[in-house]
């Protein structure tokens, strides 16, 4: 199974992601594979969606939003920034334009 450190999806646009590793039985393992295949079903999707259950039911329901609260503050930070920076540089180049156009007196 691999996993990239930044999936975007959806919903997790930008969200970092941990990579789990486990040891199993390689014998059940690769019969998991074949007959999950047969029914085309991805073992990896199959393993995320165990993961959510287990989550949903272990961690508090507050404890969740807070962090759905962040990771949503997260995505649009970034976002924010960009638009901040994009209006100070198309300012600083307005400052450029007007200096080039303005005749330079002479003392």
């Amino acid at each position: 199974m691999e996993l990239t450190e930044f999936e975007c999806q959806n919903k997790e646009e930008a969200v970092k992601k941990a990579v789990i590793q486990i040891k199993y039985d390689e014998e059940k393992l690769e019969a998991i594979k074949r007959y999950m295949g047969r029914k085309q079903v991805v073992l990896e999707e199959e393993l995320k969606e165990t993961l959510q259950k287990l989550y949903e039911k272990h961690v508090p329901l507050a404890v969740r939003e807070y962090i759905e609260g962040r990771a949503d503050e997260e995505r649009v930070e970034p976002r924010r920034k960009h638009v901040r920076n994009e209006g100070d540089r198309e300012a600083r180049e307005e400052t450029r334009r007007m200096e080039e156009t303005q005749p330079v007196e002479e003392e």
